[in-house]
């Protein structure tokens, strides 16, 4: 700890810093306020102490010659704010302050005997005026008691002033291959959702290839949550949109846990309306959330702790809605179009007959027809919105947290906290599985069907030392790292090769069953995909390092604030395109199927 207190000082003395007014904390609060007496004038000398309630932690200074008092770094929570001098009746205040609070607390003496006190019960301001930063803080009651679907605490920040959820195709919103854990879509000021700034106890929190979340504690875990919308703390920097800083709770001298479990199932849902009329039955569905977490002190005022447990299952049927599929007909038939094309409505670049010759029809092409399921709904005979199901689709994730926190006494305290949060997210092909030629694939379907998975860790120390009470400093030392890995259903099959593609099927990464994208049938603007999807599979490695010392420098009535901090992220990025190859076929008016039969594609990737 002494070799980095050395290092970060050195990397201060290179850096040229204005004495300004400190900014608000990132994890931390700052307590301040002025001593007068029943006729206005101030008092100096006063002795003043905050007390923590809930772990007895006591911080005491005196007022200056101007009659101002201010604590720094001070942990979130309640305080009790006494101030006591000769001659004077003490004084207490009840005052609660959140993170980044320049919570102001002033105190008027009144003239009597030391033994007696006087006790007040401090307003919140509606306007902080000791920071001009435009926040909004979302305290513990409201991230545990308040419904969130799947207990995901971004979705009650999208609630927050100056906030909205972003578009729903976003590449933050889990639907899209590059990341599908539960949303992290937040638009702050209008911008763009990949502008925050994501926080995790003051330290970086953010992915930087898709500008995600790296890390997520459960929400037993948090503390509050802190959203900036505009005047952003200079630690934070890098900031078009909002910064977003997750508190982290510690234990307390008082014993408190929790357990457990919510439950969704299909029971209680209606079946879609279109499926009702196909004969589908209503999709399956269940949703099991479950955990458990406990903290309390481990020696009663100097060591606490905090963990939980939490996991989440889901089963989920997904309809596929209406999809345009060839008819009955035609895949019994491969290459007969004679239903649909006629001599009085006669399809481009066939005979009146309709059927395309057997010598034209591509070996390769027919293998992918057979991927096509039988039509359901719909109108028989007719090509057009003719099959509908249900798929399901799996989620498991669990996360780990725990945090100790320990004083040394009344000049040092640390805390040090570790999160684990493993996922897995299978996103199903909307048509069924098929055998060609003995060959189990997956048809395909959908948008980027495939397994994924997301496993994130953190961890984080923090050293707090009081010099003086006029003089703190803070250290803080963090690690995360992120694996993601998203898949294609048939990857590592060498389906490709094996349906007549030769040299397709390059690596175990780069192996499957080459797309076929045909985007619209009789002009109609129906869009599907047979085979695997483009864009996968994406390796995604992020390991971020971090170092950060400050120092808090009270003086009168300023507070000074300076620091240092060195982030190193270390990116190991991989993504196949079109590796496995890209067919697509767009000529419309219902010749997409016949050239694709022919194997005539008008794009190839």
């Amino acid at each position: 700890m002494l070799k980095f207190c050395k290092i970060a000082f050195a990397a201060l003395a290179l850096c040229l810093f204005g004495v300004n007014e400190a900014s608000a904390q990132v994890n931390t609060s700052d307590i301040l306020g002025t001593v007068t007496d029943s006729g206005g004038a101030v008092i100096p000398g006063v002795k003043v102490t905050a007390t923590n309630t809930a772990t007895n932690d006591v911080k005491t200074t005196a007022t200056s010659g101007t009659g101002d008092y201010v604590f720094s770094l001070m942990q979130p929570g309640q305080y009790v704010i006494t101030a006591e001098a000769p001659a004077f009746k003490k004084a207490s205040i009840n005052l609660s302050v959140s993170a980044g609070d320049r919570a102001r607390a002033n105190v008027q003496l009144q003239v009597g005997d030391v033994t007696q006190i006087v006790e007040v019960a401090a307003q919140s301001p509606a306007l902080q005026t000791d920071s001009s930063a435009l926040s909004t803080v979302i305290a513990a009651h409201s991230v545990q008691d308040l419904p969130l679907n799947g207990r995901n605490f971004v979705t009650l920040i999208q609630s927050t002033v100056g906030v909205a959820a972003g578009p729903s195709n976003a590449i933050l919103s889990g639907t899209r291959p590059d990341e599908r854990r539960q949303t992290a879509n937040i638009s702050a000021n209008g911008q763009n959702e990949v502008f925050n700034n994501q926080m995790i106890d003051g330290m970086d929190n953010n992915e930087r290839e898709h500008f995600t979340i790296l890390m997520r504690p459960s929400i037993d875990m948090i503390q509050e949550v802190k959203v900036d919308t505009n005047s952003y703390p200079a630690e934070v920097g890098r900031a078009g949109g909002a910064v977003i800083n997750i508190l982290t709770k510690s234990g307390s001298n008082a014993f408190h846990g929790n357990l457990y479990e919510y439950l969704r199932n299909d029971k209680l849902n209606a079946n879609d309306f279109f499926a009702n009329r196909a004969g589908v039955k209503r999709p399956s569905f269940r949703q099991n959330q479950y955990g458990a977490s406990i903290g309390g002190r481990i020696k009663k005022d100097k060591t606490f702790f905090f963990g939980d447990f939490e996991g989440l299952k889901i089963r989920q049927g997904v309809p596929t809605g209406v999809i345009f599929t060839p008819t009955k007909f035609q895949l019994q038939n491969p290459g007969n179009f004679s239903d649909v094309c006629t001599a009085k409505d006669p399809c481009a670049n066939l005979p009146l007959s309709g059927i395309i010759p057997a010598s034209q029809l591509d070996p390769v092409a027919l293998k992918y027809w057979k991927l096509f399921p039988l039509p359901n709904t719909g109108t028989p005979g007719v090509l057009g919105p003719n099959y509908i199901n249900n798929v399901n689709k799996a989620y498991n994730s669990n996360t780990m947290d725990a945090r100790l926190d320990h004083r040394f006494g009344d000049r040092d305290s640390f805390f040090a906290r570790f999160s684990y949060n493993p996922t897995y997210n299978s996103q199903p092909a909307l048509f069924p599985d098929v055998v060609v030629d003995g060959l189990k694939v997956s048809a395909g379907g959908g948008i980027f069907p495939g397994p994924s998975e997301a496993n994130s860790q953190g961890y984080m120390a923090n050293f707090i030392h009081i010099f003086s009470p006029t003089l703190v400093m803070e250290l803080k030392g963090a690690f995360t790292r992120l694996y993601l890995y998203t898949s294609s259903t048939n990857q590592g099959t060498k389906a490709s090769e094996k349906f007549g593609m030769p040299n397709t099927d390059v690596t175990d990464q780069i192996s499957g069953l080459a797309t076929i994208d045909i985007p619209s049938m009789r002009g109609v603007g129906s869009s599907f995909v047979l085979g695997d999807d483009r864009f996968v599979p994406i390796l995604d490695i992020n390991n971020v390092f971090q170092e950060n010392g400050s120092m808090s420098w009270t003086k009168g009535a300023h507070n000074v604030k300076f620091g240092a901090g060195i982030i190193r992220r270390q990116l190991n990025y991989y993504q196949n395109t079109f590796g496995l190859g890209y067919f697509r076929f767009t000529q419309g008016q219902r010749t997409d199927l016949i050239n694709f039969l022919q194997g005539k594609p008008d794009q190839i990737q």
